[in-house]
């Protein structure tokens, strides 16, 4: 089953990202070691290794090289990648749960493309906080336009001092 519950097509799932890096998939699971303690003996604890037989994979983001192309498809801000596993996407999502990302919609999960793509289209107004910011966008008459809110409080939480040299 993808993140939303639907059932997967020949066990990928297609997972739409909108951070700009993207990340590496990867499953893990709880084993138990005897950790070295001060003054000899061991202790039992629990440490996370990489699951046996689960394999990594990228999910792509949205950036792409100054002057290149994504390496994926993008629809609304997010990078749409396709043939993830879906094993692997769910063991990571379970580990992943509270993420920032998987809460605020950043990534997510489908049994295919269309729903990627619809999901994608619908939270294409939603910012990631990882965007590049243009602090000074000119029209054509030389004004200062500012096309990204974050812009207008730039500065503004800063006082700036004047030093002057004794003389």
């Amino acid at each position: 089953m993808a993140a939303n519950g639907s059932k997967t097509e020949g066990g990928h799932v297609v997972v739409a990202c909108k951070t700009p890096a993207g990340y590496h998939l990867r499953a893990f699971v709880k084993k138990r070691v005897n950790e070295p303690i001060q003054g000899g003996g061991y202790r039992e604890i629990d440490v996370w290794v990489e699951a046996p037989g689960h394999r990594r994979h990228t999910v792509f983001g949205p950036a792409a090289p100054e002057g290149g192309q994504p390496c994926v498809p993008v629809v609304g801000g997010y990078a749409i990648n396709e043939g993830v596993p879906a094993d692997l996407w769910e063991s990571w999502l379970k580990d992943n749960v509270q993420h920032p990302a998987v809460v605020n919609g950043l990534i997510a999960g489908f049994p295919n493309r269309a729903s990627a793509e619809a999901f994608a289209r619908n939270g294409a107004s939603l910012r990631s906080g990882l965007e590049s910011m243009a602090p000074e966008v000119y029209d054509r008459d030389g004004r200062v336009v500012e096309t990204d809110p974050r812009t207008a409080t730039i500065g503004k939480q800063f006082k700036v001092q004047q030093y002057t040299q004794a003389a």
